[in-house]
């Protein structure tokens, strides 16, 4: 006990004394590690701000940090020395800063992958093979795919190599976050390589768990490892790619998931193709409302240039007993039960809009299951308890039996947050075999989620724990208990952004073949179904998660160094020459809903995002797994489409110059000394045209003048080595098309 109310006694003099207005800019998590590490006074932290942008650069610098990027000229990544956090916060041109939150949680299973069941149930395969009445096949040429994952990727499978030529990687660059060395530019950590140096061998990032590899596998993978049939194909297979690896056991991991979507934007902007990214790691902790900075910087990233689109996993919390409590409280008391964890501080956190917090009282309780015998309560607590006009602000109270033994210890802290109240519990316990209570009463409505698994809180919906309840003739107060409930076990952050493409998993076979012969059949889940593990929405504002569904579980893709030498022949490595594996869950539906994308958006490279999701969610199928209903809160609008999104006519979309004529094109393709380029600028008004020339990373390597608005001309190549190269038609300062080749020396 000694431990656990000192434990508690931490936290009231961290977080129960008012801070200054300005201080409470900051988040909880954040305040609280700054004040935990604070004689470590040479450390510096990541940090997310809004603010006046030139101030906080001036700031930073003068400081000793550094000042990473801009977003919207209203927010920043940045990195500061802890003991300058709190005057930064201090200052008046700083409106909100935020680091620290809980670790990242990679969706689905621990290992691998995406098929061709899968494109078939998709509709994939008319769009590859240019079906009527598309008058072209789409692969994703053109197109960067970004994919950014806690566990890294085997970029040495042959499935993410060029086809033409299987020495070259179709890696544009990867940025390993967890290992110092060469960071990018305007980055002061990580290591990173380029195409050049991929091919060269001297790329060393591992994948730690085969994640990240099933997931680029399922969006990219050429199948080209299995052999000609290419058996194993992802969504878009001739994209670009441009990989993130951070550390998903990181407190700082969502600030680096924001800067790996700046560096892959940034990178494919620079060379003129348009980009969708895909991440399947999030966290169950926080708003589910998407007003948290990181949250915000992503948003303004996608909505920044046309051409940007991001798609995540909306979560595998289906699986796990109900942790989501929301109700509307009542003049009558209402409560629910807590069983305490391993976890003796930070019982749980509850969030409510402002508008609906004024008549909103709250209290912890104890009861004594054995003999169901009720223990008391602290005191009521309502919003006006909390000045936060002077800052961040906390309550710490208790309750002692009537021999002044003390059953537990509370501390309450509360912190604003766009429109809503955060509130943190915190409860130290006599004996963890009690019952803990959240009461309410009154009125307006709240949201919390708790688990131990997921949020490293108290159990509120475990099997285990719910047999031990009552009845109401064993425990009259019963009468008023508020069960947890399976709704809205999607993730929060990012996964809650309406700009984002959320995606739910269905499953996409039942059975594979063993890579040792043979074929294995699994008596899991139904085909074409929804995996039980699939989160649900809605968002904690009422809007519709996820947008979408795609095939996960029992998906077969490319599988990383580790699971092909480790696993033997056992039913996870399947299919000839035991290089792929099989793996479930959203984290395998999300990417290959990228991969959709990134054909939508080869054909339509200036479609926003708007454009992007309108196609998605319009096309969605409906079958009788789905139901008819337009959109529901565990499938989205349906199942992905991709050859109806590939029909769309997206309004709005602005292309530089509009012209039905215009054309761009090489042949051979791949070359070793002669190609010729045929291209019509579709204009004869015009001052400059030229055919540019770009090696993948962005470097300028050759111009070639035009004379007319339409023709062909010969490039004899004899200067350039292998490789693949972008090149674009530009009239008058102004990219109308591009194309690329694959020099072969």
């Amino acid at each position: 006990m000694k431990k656990i109310y000192g434990s508690i006694l931490m936290v009231v003099l961290l977080c129960s004394t008012q801070l200054s207005a300005q201080e409470s800019k900051m988040n909880i998590a954040l305040y609280k590690y700054i004040n935990r590490i604070a004689s470590r006074s040479t450390e510096t932290i990541p940090v997310l701000v809004k603010g006046n942008i030139a101030k906080i650069r001036s700031y930073t610098i003068s400081h000793g940090g550094v000042f990473k990027y801009a977003v919207a000229n209203k927010y920043a990544s940045i990195v500061l020395p802890v003991s300058s956090i709190s005057d930064f916060a201090n200052s008046s041109f700083v409106l909100r800063v935020e680091g620290i939150s809980h670790k990242s949680r990679p969706m689905g299973t621990a290992n691998s992958p995406m098929d061709s069941v899968a494109c078939h149930q998709s509709q994939v395969f008319p769009v590859h093979n240019d079906s009527t009445p598309l008058t072209r096949s789409y692969l994703g040429d053109s197109v960067v795919l970004g994919i950014i994952d806690g566990g890294g990727f085997y970029f040495q499978h042959k499935d993410f190599r060029q086809q033409y030529d299987t020495t070259k990687t179709r890696f544009l660059y990867i940025w390993d976050q967890t290992v110092n060395g060469t960071p990018p530019s305007g980055y002061n950590f990580g290591t990173e390589w380029d195409s050049a140096k991929i091919n060269a061998g001297q790329c060393t990032e591992t994948d730690n768990l085969g994640h990240g590899t099933n997931c680029l596998g399922n969006a990219a993978g050429n199948g080209q490892a299995f052999g000609p049939s290419k058996a194993y194909v992802g969504a878009a297979p001739d994209a670009n790619i441009i990989a993130v690896k951070f550390n998903g056991a990181s407190e700082n991991w969502l600030t680096n998931v924001v800067d790996a979507a700046n560096y892959i934007y940034s990178k494919a902007d620079a060379i003129s193709e348009p980009c969708v990214i895909s991440l399947s790691d999030g966290e169950y902790t926080g708003s589910h409302d998407g007003q948290d900075l990181a949250t915000q910087m992503l948003d303004s990233l996608i909505t920044e240039h046309a051409g940007h689109a991001f798609v995540t996993a909306c979560g595998d919390g289906g699986g796990y007993n109900p942790f989501h409590l929301g109700y509307t409280a009542t003049s009558d008391s209402l409560f629910t039960w807590f069983a305490p964890t391993a976890n003796y501080v930070e019982a749980f956190e509850f969030w409510i809009d402002t508008n609906q917090a004024s008549n909103f009282n709250f209290a912890i309780g104890a009861d004594n299951p054995t003999g169901w015998k009720a223990l008391g309560r602290d005191r009521f607590l309502n919003i006006g308890d909390f000045d936060l006009k002077k800052g961040l602000n906390g309550y710490a109270g208790g309750l002692e039996n009537s021999k002044g033994k003390i059953i537990f210890l509370d501390t309450v802290v509360v912190e604003q947050v766009a429109n809503a109240y955060h509130f943190v519990c915190y409860i130290g316990t006599d004996s963890i075999y009690y019952f803990y209570r959240f009461i309410t009463k009154g009125s307006g409505h709240f949201d919390l989620w708790s688990d131990d698994s997921l949020t490293g809180t108290w159990q509120m919906g475990s099997h285990a724990f719910q047999s031990y309840l009552p009845t109401v003739n064993e425990f009259n107060d019963f009468a008023r208990y508020v069960y947890p409930d399976s709704l809205q076990s999607i993730c929060s952050g990012f996964q809650c952004s309406p700009n984002v493409i959320s995606v739910a998993n269905y499953t996409n076979r039942d059975s594979w073949p063993e890579c040792s012969g043979g074929t294995y059949t699994s008596s899991g889940e139904t085909p074409g179904n929804l995996s039980s593990s699939s989160s649900w929405g809605p968002t904690r504002d009422g809007r519709i998660e996820p947008d979408i569904s795609a095939p996960g579980d029992e998906s077969i893709c490319a599988a990383s160094a580790g699971i092909i030498s480790g696993i033997g022949t056992s039913s996870f490595k399947v299919a000839k020459g035991c290089v792929y594996d099989r793996n479930g869950g959203t984290s395998l539906a999300a990417p290959f809903v990228a991969g959709v994308a990134a054909l939508y958006l080869q054909k339509f490279p200036y479609a926003s995002w708007k454009n992007v999701k309108a196609a998605i969610d319009s096309c969605a199928i409906k079958d009788n797994f789905t139901g008819v209903k337009p959109i529901s809160y565990e499938w989205g609008y349906g199942k992905v489409n991709a050859y109806c999104i590939m029909l769309d006519t997206p309004t709005g979309v602005n292309q530089p110059i509009a012209s039905n004529n215009i054309e761009l094109k090489n042949y051979p393709n791949p070359f070793t000394g002669l190609t010729n380029f045929v291209y019509n600028t579709g204009t004869t008004n015009f001052q400059l045209a030229e055919i540019d020339v770009f090696n993948m990373i962005g470097q300028k390597v050759t111009t070639l003048p035009l004379h007319s608005s339409s023709g062909s001309l010969q490039f004899n190549n004899n200067s350039l080595p292998g490789g693949m190269y972008i090149y674009r038609l530009v009239v008058d300062q102004k990219t109308l098309a591009t194309g690329k080749f694959t020099i072969v020396n």
